[in-house]
């Protein structure tokens, strides 16, 4: 018996595999992902990785609209993503949201002793950071177009600079909740599982 972080009691047999199938778009190839007590083996088109726990070393969570992802990296520099979603032959979605919140929580579990990996919930740091870097350059950009076809309202400087606060508060609004947050494997953000 596995108790999680939801406070109900699930009967989880942590000895046998765990076995989740998906296909994350339509263009990628149908996995396999099994959790065995020591390793996560990944199946796809007749190949076969197995990774040991301890070779995760890091664990993101993430929400979009409508879909929820995990990400698995390894210490090899190899990413695992694993959606909610799946998508048919007919190239309809399917949504496994169940199947996927179950997968999460036995993940988590094997992952808590077996692994120092660092879990984390929301969007990396790195796309947040690219998209204020986008801003700014788009707001120079404007700024000096503007200047250059007469319609700048004041020096150009002043006008990126106005231009790059507004996006800078619009970047945050839309990324607003969904910053980088570390998190212990017994305690899953409730918000990143469907």
């Amino acid at each position: 018996m596995v108790f999680l972080t939801d406070g109900h009691r699930h009967n989880f047999d942590t000895k046998k595999s765990v076995e989740y199938t998906f296909q994350n778009s339509p263009g990628e190839r149908l996995q396999t992902i099994l959790l065995s007590e020591y390793n996560v083996t990944v199946r796809s088109q007749g190949r076969e990785s197995v990774f040991p726990y301890s070779s995760i070393i890091e664990v993101q969570l993430q929400r979009g609209h409508g879909f929820y992802k995990t990400l698995l990296i390894t210490n090899g520099g190899q990413s695992i993503t694993v959606t909610n979603k799946s998508y048919s032959t007919e190239r309809t979605v399917e949504n496994n949201s169940r199947a996927y919140s179950t997968f999460i929580r036995i993940l988590h579990f094997h992952l808590k002793d077996k692994s120092r990996a660092v879990f984390t919930s929301g969007e990396r740091a790195s796309k947040v950071g690219m998209w204020v870097i986008a801003a700014l350059v788009i707001s120079f950009a404007i700024s000096f177009v503007a200047d250059y076809l007469g319609w700048g309202l004041v020096n150009p400087y002043l006008q990126s600079a106005v231009l790059a606060v507004m996006m800078g508060i619009l970047i945050l609004a839309i990324y607003m909740g969904k910053w980088p947050k570390r998190y212990k494997p017994t305690d899953i953000p409730l918000e990143f599982l469907p």
